[in-house]
């Protein structure tokens, strides 16, 4: 190892190979220790995940997908700014639809609410789709 790269050899190769270390996220030794070099760029989720639930205004976005039902949600009520409360009310409605096994929701009404001295709020209320049938849903073809 130096400041830029990493050596390694590969049980079964003749020739060790040289890997950039800001390509590296971990080394996992033979030992059993780990050595963490980088965070991880990309994370797969599971498309069954609530982070995995795309929030969209776009009708066309939704078309040929299976209607799953309504979401409503609204922010917790220790938000500092709409900003927080938007967020917090998106990330409630993204674990409804989980629940509800869809992959996308189409919002179709969002309101922030308070003000100047009072505690802000935010709500929102959108349509959930699914990319495949469970048999009691039905398609959107708008």
């Amino acid at each position: 190892m130096n400041v830029n790269d990493v050596t390694i050899q590969k049980p079964k190769e003749a020739e060790p190979s040289v890997i950039q270390r800001k390509e590296i996220e971990k080394i996992i030794y033979r030992g059993g220790r780990i050595e963490e070099f980088n965070k991880s760029v990309l994370q797969m989720l599971d498309d069954t995940q609530w982070e995995a639930v795309i929030i969209t205004e776009n009708a066309s976005d939704v078309v040929g997908l299976y209607k799953r039902g309504t979401v409503v949600a609204s922010s917790a009520s220790d938000a500092r700014d709409v900003k927080s409360a938007k967020k917090s009310a998106t990330i409630r409605l993204q674990k409804k639809a989980s629940a509800l096994k869809a992959n996308i929701v189409l919002i179709t009404r969002q309101e922030a609410k308070g003000g100047y001295g009072e505690v802000p709020g935010y709500e929102m209320e959108g349509v959930a789709y699914g990319f495949e049938a469970t048999g009691e849903e039905t398609l959107d073809t708008k």
